[in-house]
């Protein structure tokens, strides 16, 4: 599938993560915390994860989205440079980087990377010195409260990847991907 495709499926998948977190996460017992003007910028950002990380795993390739990727973050991380947020340099150049440790098509186009990826992403930012909210020493009930309190952005990640591994596929339903589409 090309950059449309797997930019219409993350919309999909984005949308429908930040609905559910917007309109069943109070009953599920996962609600977005705020006033109702927070909890809508929330879902917004709910479904912009979605979104991106439906196209994040081409990042591997080089491509024109690739290309612009990283020169948008580069004008992003001079301005953050000059602002003094050294943490968040350092931590948006750790997840920046990752889809370009492994060769094309390696590590970031399997299921495991679905669940893995964004629960790495998660626990480097929330250890970072920039939210840090754990002690020095790890505890296995700071780990499933953490992934609770940021249940619906872990699972647009997790969205936006599949949906674009499931539209990588051959055949699908009724549209049929070459083989040699990348």
């Amino acid at each position: 599938m090309e950059f449309k495709g797997h930019m219409l499926g993350g919309i999909i998948a984005g949308a429908a993560v930040a609905s559910a977190a917007y309109f069943v996460g109070e009953k599920a017992g996962l609600p977005l915390l705020g006033a109702d003007k927070e909890r809508q910028i929330a879902a917004g950002f709910i479904f912009l994860t979605g979104v991106f990380f439906s196209i994040y795993p081409d990042f591997d390739r080089p491509t024109d989205m690739r290309s612009w990727f990283y020169r948008l973050l580069f004008v992003g991380l001079l301005t953050l440079v000059f602002q003094h947020e050294y943490e968040l340099v350092g931590l948006v150049a750790i997840i920046a980087i990752i889809p370009i440790l492994g060769y094309e098509q390696s590590s970031s186009h399997s299921w495991v990377s679905v669940i893995l990826y964004p629960a790495f992403i998660l626990i480097v930012y929330k250890t970072s010195p920039i939210t840090s909210d754990f002690s020095t020493s790890w505890q296995v009930q700071q780990i499933i409260d953490l992934f609770v309190d940021q249940f619906w952005w872990w699972l647009a990640c997790m969205m936006g990847w599949a949906s674009h591994l499931i539209l990588d596929c051959e055949k699908l339903l009724f549209i049929e991907n070459d083989k040699d589409h990348y």
